[in-house]
């Protein structure tokens, strides 16, 4: 295998250097580990840039390249997969409403309703109950693609409850499950 690189080697050069047994040959094995090196990379250079192929490592170094500090750990393989694969089409959309509820699907699997305030804040509503730890995760991500200045706050309406406007809060009472969260007249999510 390894006369045979060799010989590979030496005919990329002109035929009066390929002689076998001369000074270059010789000179040109020492050599010739180094190429075959670098004409390993070359082989592999499809597979180093191979999402679906990368190990972690990888995939939080593709992430850097792209803008977004992942290395801290707090993402999964499979996540960070999809991250790097939605990357760059999310960072043309950066600053819009439509990245934050794309990111959300993508991540996720839930469709979210985001309410923008005046006072620089906008409010993430989603029904799908997370750990508090999941959504400092999520805050993360979704920072890094609203707009400077916006305080992003995310309100989960799994246990979200609703009083009636003659309703009075005791020791004993019990709120209800709600059917739909109304943010408005025009707004409702279900």
């Amino acid at each position: 295998m390894r006369e045979r690189i060799q010989e590979d080697f030496l005919s990329s050069f002109p035929e009066i250097y390929r002689e076998q047994r001369g000074f270059l040959s010789r000179y040109l094995k020492v050599l010739s580990s180094v190429y075959d090196e670098a004409q390993e990379a070359v082989r592999r250079r499809a597979e180093i840039l191979d999402v679906e192929k990368a190990d972690s490592e990888r995939l939080i170094q593709y992430t850097a390249w792209l803008g977004l500090d992942c290395g801290d750990g707090r993402f999964k393989e499979e996540e960070l997969r999809r991250i790097v694969r939605h990357l760059i089409h999310w960072n043309r959309k950066k600053g819009t409403k439509k990245v934050v509820q794309e990111i959300m699907e993508t991540l996720y699997g839930e469709e979210v309703f985001v309410q923008e305030k005046k006072d620089g804040e906008a409010v993430l509503i989603m029904q799908g109950r997370r750990s508090r730890a999941e959504k400092k995760k999520m805050l993360f991500l979704l920072e890094q693609f609203i707009p400077a200045g916006i305080r992003l706050k995310i309100l989960d309406g799994s246990n979200t409850s609703r009083m009636g406007e003659s309703s009075f809060v005791g020791v004993n009472s019990i709120l209800v499950r709600p059917d739909a969260y109304r943010m408005d007249i025009q707004a409702v999510m279900k």
